[in-house]
């Protein structure tokens, strides 16, 4: 059998003090069952009023009081010390450690902000030639330079006014404010670093309500009474200030000047005629007493706790709708240390602020011991003194003192041996030196010192880099995107909305007819899709990490042959040296030449180049022309080149005519005196065997010639 459905009970809207929860069913008209009744100002204020004790009671009390804890902070940046319980004789020094890491922090975000050209980028829907993201970025950085004022009334740089908020935020918190002010002229947008103890958030973390302590002179609540909206209505209700007027002088309560004097170091009583007024700013979702929503994102702003000046419609309805086209806060709000379900968070400083009492504690004891073991005590007898009140201004170098007859120095003074320091401590105070620098995230190596006697391996540094400046690159990361980038875009939208047509700056930065643009369609683009993102700090903090990483890679590859020509042929070396420049936050922009310069330098270049054309054309024509000469003398030249030739030639062979003359002359010789050698031989011979014939009567031999045996007269 199907069971009936249950009846469930009303939505809850009310509770009756010692009864059961009222359902939505059973609600009485008494309780709100119906239209409920316009609150007036008194209840508006009551219910204003609960937000901030709420507020102010839940930041102050807890186990980790927020601001006790930013008190004690200041303490400790101000060097204030309670040595009201130390004897004379105690030393009284203060350590600059404190102070020193605030500023160095300080100091190493706003460089590493201003290191980069452009630490933000503009990022548009639909631009995809980018032309919108480039004349945002001219617009803002023109809003940027006069965003700020001294206290004399310059305008200041984004730059300065960033480095105050981390100065905040080591400390506390971070808290902006940005609206627009009048300078007589077109206006700025300004944007203000706002007292944190002055801001309270929703202690529970649910966003119902933001509240801004703000204290105002006599004169600067008049003028406000004197603006008007679009519609020339006065934003401010005259007869609420009116009475405020009357009774302004009394609201300053001394706690407020006290803790007022402690963050400002300076004193805070009121001595001339100045009456000031305490202004509470709510922006909030006002709920009444039965839980109705009276107001979604309203403004209201309280005077001296219980007259309200602003936050009421003239229909009587509660709350004021945001003044701001963006439709948000116009206050951001964070701490620079993210803490889960905490709103406030945590500060810089927490991590090593009670390290900072032990030390400089420590530093004074040290002092101590080496006063007393340096300087020892006596022990004296008055009664031995001729004159005992020359003990009254105590024993010091060259004092003389008149003794009785016959009483000796060891007799009439004894020094008491108060010990001496134990060498642990010393070691323990350099050990607490450098908790204190790994508390503020600061080492050895960050701080440009080696480690001791110089060994400082590879290893080493790689870790130190990586521990020092992880934790670093995370606050970082916060700044960027819980404080940078929604201010950078309230600023945006909030200096769109209040454009002035006679703001000169603004229209040279961007141009006319993006000017003109920007006028006509003010309320469209302080509505659209426009995305602000900033990197440029914890890129600075990574470069030199990378720098690292990337060095080691390059010498790995340019070890191997192979590898190196790979790396020369993939890599171009502009972009390789473009690249390592980078890593070295070395700007090689600077090296490049302004817009003028670089039209001279083309000029000049286009000059040279038709200088190099035309003197390429008369050596073109010089060389045709001394072509023709040579085609003109080559021929007498070559003519008599071939008659020397010839007579060479003929030289050479009469040269060979005679040699063979002569040889022909000498083998003549040389046969006709062979052949008289010859003739003279044969009468040699046969002279000889013609005397030996007659002798011994023989027959001539067989061999002689019968023709020569004639006589041999001749």
């Amino acid at each position: 059998m199907a069971l009936e459905n249950p009846r469930f009970p009303g939505v809850i809207s009310a509770q009756v003090t010692d009864g059961p929860s009222l359902t939505e069913d059973e609600v009485p008209e008494r309780l709100g069952g119906g239209a409920p009744d316009r609150l007036t100002e008194d209840q508006i204020v009551a219910l204003l009023e609960g937000y901030r004790l709420e507020a102010e009671y839940a930041r102050l009390a807890g186990p980790n009081s927020r601001d006790q804890t930013w008190l004690e902070h200041l303490d400790l940046y101000y060097n204030r010390w309670d040595m009201s319980k130390k004897a004379p004789w105690q030393a009284r020094e203060v350590m600059p450690e404190f102070p020193q890491y605030v500023d160095r922090f300080a100091a190493a975000m706003r460089m590493a902000l201003v290191a980069q050209p452009q630490f933000f980028t503009v990022s548009c829907d639909n631009d995809e030639e980018g032309d919108l993201a480039y004349v945002i970025r001219k617009y803002m950085e023109v809003v940027l330079r006069r965003v700020g004022r001294n206290p004399s009334g310059h305008p200041v740089d984004f730059s300065a006014i960033f480095e105050e908020a981390m100065k905040m935020g080591a400390l506390s918190m971070v808290a902006f404010k940005v609206t627009q002010k009048d300078d007589g002229r077109c206006g700025y947008t300004s944007l203000e670093i706002v007292d944190p103890y002055n801001v309270w958030l929703d202690p529970t973390n649910r966003n119902l309500y933001r509240i801004h302590r703000e204290e105002l002179d006599l004169h600067e609540l008049r003028a406000l009474m004197e603006l008007e909206d679009t519609n020339g209505e006065p934003l401010f209700r005259r007869d609420a200030a009116e009475a405020v007027l009357q009774e302004a002088g009394a609201a300053i309560q001394a706690l407020m000047r006290a803790e007022r004097e402690k963050r400002t170091g300076t004193g805070q009583w009121m001595m001339s005629q100045r009456r000031p007024v305490v202004l509470h700013e709510y922006y909030c979702d006002l709920i009444d007493n039965e839980g109705y929503v009276r107001a979604k994102k309203a403004l209201f702003i309280v005077a001296n706790n219980k007259w309200l000046v602003r936050g009421q419609q003239p229909d009587g309805e509660a709350g004021e709708e945001n003044p701001f086209w963006h439709g948000k806060d116009w206050m951001v709000i964070s701490p620079i240390i993210t803490v889960p379900l905490a709103p406030y968070g945590r500060s810089y400083a927490e991590n090593f602020a009670s390290l900072t009492r032990t030390f400089n504690e420590m530093t004074n004891l040290l002092l101590d011991s080496i006063m007393v073991s340096t300087m020892k005590i006596f022990s004296v007898v008055p009664g031995y003194m001729e004159d005992p009140s020359q003990l009254e201004d105590g024993i010091y170098p060259n004092a003389m003192f008149r003794l009785i007859e016959g009483v000796t120095q060891e007799e009439f003074i004894h020094a008491v041996d108060m010990g001496r320091g134990d060498p642990m401590t010393f070691d323990t105070w350099k050990m607490l030196k450098q908790e204190l620098q790994e508390g503020a995230a600061f080492n050895e190596m960050t701080l440009g010192n080696s480690a001791p006697q110089g060994r400082t391996s590879a290893t080493e540094i790689n870790t130190v880099d990586q521990n020092s400046t992880t934790y670093m690159r995370a606050i970082a990361s916060n700044v960027e995107t819980l404080l940078l980038e929604p201010t950078l875009d309230l600023i945006w939208k909030t200096s769109i909305q209040h454009l002035d047509p006679r703001d000169e700056e603004i229209k040279q930065a961007v141009g006319e007819k993006w000017f003109k643009t920007l006028l006509k369609m003010k309320k469209k683009f302080a509505t659209y899709r426009i995305t602000f993102q900033c990197r440029g700090i914890t890129s600075l903090l990574a470069r030199k990490q990378k720098l690292q990483e990337f060095l080691q890679f390059l010498q790995i590859a340019m070890g191997n042959p192979v590898t190196a020509q790979i790396l020369t042929e993939t890599w171009p070396p502009q972009k390789l040296l473009a690249y390592l420049a980078m890593l070295m936050d070395v700007d090689v922009s600077q090296l490049e030449g302004s817009p003028r310069e670089m039209k001279v330098a083309q000029m000049e270049k286009q000059q040279q180049q038709q200088k190099a054309q035309q003197q390429a054309g008369q050596q073109m024509q010089l060389q045709a022309q001394g072509k023709g000469m040579e085609a003109r003398a080559v021929a007498p030249a070559k003519i008599a080149e071939a008659q020397a030739k010839e007579e060479a030639r003929g030289q050479r062979e009469a040269k060979i005519k005679m040699i063979e003359h002569l040889f022909e002359h000498r083998a003549k010789q040389n046969d006709d005196r062979r052949e008289l050698q010859k003739q003279l031989i044969d009468q040699l011979l046969g002279t000889s065997l013609g005397g030996q014939g007659e002798e011994g009567g023989e027959e001539p031999s067989e061999g002689g010639d019968s023709g020569s045996s004639t006589p041999a007269a001749g």
